[in-house]
């Protein structure tokens, strides 16, 4: 009889465990597709404005993107070569890179089926229908402005389920693994589209280089903002200090990782004043680290030096965080090593 409740008790902490683990990767899905239009976006918009006028290639203009999101082997093995259109299909309706936004809305929709009991089904219909639109506009070829269109009605789609999100489901255990999956996600591509601009190989004039970083916070939603904090042009220093380090602006780096401390201090019941594990103490190193950084130590230290360091640093929080609560090791179908 004992044998059975153990075995019974584990079946149950198991169930438990992959709940939390759709939860968390649900929320990160939708956050990382929401990013990666932003990204692409960007892009677009640089390569509209500079990219063909100066004959940058599309090898360097795009590289440093793919290379900042882990995704320059699997293109390479899935493309005989660079193009702008090749990169935008890869990264937008490619079924075969898991990383690209038709990729991360499908697994979203995917943890959302296996979880329906757990969440409400406004927000699942929701999802679904994010999921048939890419679906649908997949199966054509469409215009670079009907891109940007898909693009924007995607982002308002996202934006409407976190509303729904927030709207309808209570404030337990489960709300703060989903809260912990976004905002983990949102730190890290906050970087990488910082990144994207700091490793890129190309010779920008002045002009060129603003209207990079105005595409940038317009992607983030944040120009407006920018300029009611900055009152001069805009300058990678103040671009950098705004998405970077900002406490209030919901975008940037140290807000989200304020609000993902949060939310696993929530999941345990530990103040933030101290630790009870070992995510929420790398967690709160990385946010000391942040809070008494000087901008000018991150600029002598390099900005992509610095970025990529950070970058392994939310890798290692997420992956503590699912040893901590999932009892099995984190699977980013983005980060795993092709087999030929």
């Amino acid at each position: 009889m004992a044998n059975v409740k153990i075995e019974t008790g584990r079946r149950k902490t198991e169930m438990l465990c992959r709940v939390a683990d759709s939860l968390f990767w649900l929320s990160r899905y939708l956050e990382r597709s929401e990013n990666t239009c932003q990204m692409v976006e960007v892009h677009l918009q640089v390569l509209l404005d500079s990219g063909q006028a100066r004959g940058i290639t599309p090898r360097d203009f795009w590289n440093p993107m793919l290379v900042s999101l882990g995704d320059e082997v699997l293109f390479e093995k899935l493309y005989p070569e660079y193009s702008h259109q090749n990169v935008t299909e890869f990264l937008t309706f490619n079924r075969d890179n898991p990383s690209s936004i038709f990729g991360c809305v499908f697994a979203a929709r995917e943890n959302a089926r296996m979880i329906r009991d757990q969440i409400s089904p406004e927000m699942f219909e929701a999802i679904n229908r994010l999921y048939l639109t890419l679906r649908q506009t997949a199966t054509y070829s469409i215009s670079q402005s009907s891109l940007y269109d898909l693009f924007q009605r995607i982002r308002e789609m996202i934006y409407l389920i976190n509303g729904i999100i927030d709207a309808t489901i209570p404030r337990m255990i489960g709300y703060e693994f989903m809260r912990a999956g976004q905002f983990l996600e949102r730190a890290d591509k906050t970087g990488r589209l910082l990144d994207s601009w700091a490793f890129a190989p190309m010779e920008l004039s002045d002009a060129e280089n603003d209207s990079y970083l105005v595409a940038i916070l317009r992607s983030c939603s944040a120009l407006e903002f920018y300029q009611q904090e900055f009152k001069t042009r805009i300058i990678p220093r103040n671009v950098l200090q705004f998405l970077m380090l900002s406490r209030v602006f919901p975008r940037a780096i140290f807000f989200s990782l304020s609000e993902l401390q949060r939310a696993i201090h929530a999941i345990s019941g530990c103040p933030t004043t101290h630790y009870s594990n070992e995510v929420e103490r790398l967690c709160g190193l990385l946010i000391s680290e942040l809070n008494y950084i000087v901008l000018q130590d991150v600029i002598d230290r390099g900005i992509h030096e610095f970025l990529v360091t950070l970058h392994s640093k939310i890798e290692k929080i997420a992956l503590e965080f699912s040893k901590q609560y999932m009892f099995f090791p984190v699977v980013d179908p983005a980060n795993e090593p092709d087999e030929d």
